[in-house]
This record gives structure tokens, sequence and C-alpha cells, in this order.
């Protein structure tokens, strides 16, 4: 079985949740939170500290390479809809980054960039959720998990993510509210 890590953090604490999956499924066995302030507890640690702080943590669970997803906060990336003109589903890749780099305010060649279809199909107009994150905030995500030998595979963001958990689930027709 593959062990899963995610994790997301700010500026007071990180959220770890360890999970096992296979056959299509995943089991949570785990859920902590590592505090990333100084003993007074208002005291922000440095960015040294808050990798050590989760190695340490990860390490005494026996996580390390753990496939890891790490979640960033909305506050972290660039978000913005983005219309298409008509096209084939296998051109709207390409289509959203290049109206993306016309659109966002400081979004780079180097910006990762990911989409959600909103409406639209081939044959008329689309548009997209486009949402970017600067490249210096995934190398500062890839610092702060390199000392715990993290093994980090996706890069989401948070709230789509848990938009995504929460229409997955069956709600037999009841009216669901997600706060994040």
């Amino acid at each position: 079985m593959t062990q899963l890590l995610a994790i997301e953090w700010e500026s007071r604490e990180a959220r770890l949740a360890v999970a096992t999956a296979g056959r299509g499924s995943a089991r949570v066995e785990e859920l902590f939170a590592v505090p990333l302030v100084a003993a007074d507890g208002e005291t922000e640690l440095s960015d040294a500290e808050v990798a050590q702080r989760i190695a340490a943590a990860v390490r005494q669970r026996r996580l390390t390479n753990a496939e890891t997803l790490v979640a960033v906060a909305r506050a972290r990336s660039e978000l913005k809809p983005v219309s298409l003109p008509p096209a084939p589903d296998v051109e709207v890749p390409e289509l959203a980054r290049f109206q993306a780099m016309r659109e966002f305010n400081t979004l780079g060649d180097d910006w990762p960039l990911d989409f959600i279809p909103l409406s639209g199909n081939a044959t008329e107009p689309r548009t997209v959720l486009a949402a970017a994150i600067a490249p210096q905030a995934v190398k500062e995500i890839l610092a702060t998990c390199a000392p715990a030998e993290l093994n980090v595979k996706h890069v989401v963001l948070r709230p789509c993510a848990a938009a995504s958990l929460l229409r997955r689930r069956p709600g037999e027709g009841r009216i669901r509210m997600l706060v994040d």
C-alpha cells in the first residue's frame, strides 16, 4: 500500500494528514498539527525553523519519502476567470495559458498554471478559472519539505481541493456548505 501525506501550513501551524492508498481508495491513518511559533506562542519562526519542525514531526512518524500533496492557501496564488474562444478540448490548455498571460498581473512563462472549466464547450466561447503560483513560492514549498525528505508530487490550491472533495461525496440532494 502507498503511504500518502497531505500537508498545509500557515504562519502559526502546519496541518498534516497521513493516509494509505490501495485499489482506488484511501484510508486516513492520522491527523496532526505542528506548531510553527516560538515557545511564547506569538513569535513566528524562520523558514529554516519551520522546515526543521515539520521534518522532526515527519521523521518521528517515519513518513519520509511518503508521496506528498501540499495544499497552498488562496493568498499564495493568483486566481482569475479567463474567457476563451471556441476551440477543441485539446487546444484549451494552450489557449488558457495564452489568455492568462494577457490578463494576469504578474504571470510569467515559468509560472505553473492550471485551470478549471466553468462553462462552454468546443463550439462556443468558454470560461475557465485559471490559477497560477509564483515559481518562488514553489521553491519555498520544496525547500520546506526537503529536510523531511518528502516526495512532493502535487501542489494544489486549498479551496479548490476542498471543493473537489466535497463535490465527489454523495450529497443525496442535501444542501451543503464548505467554509475555508
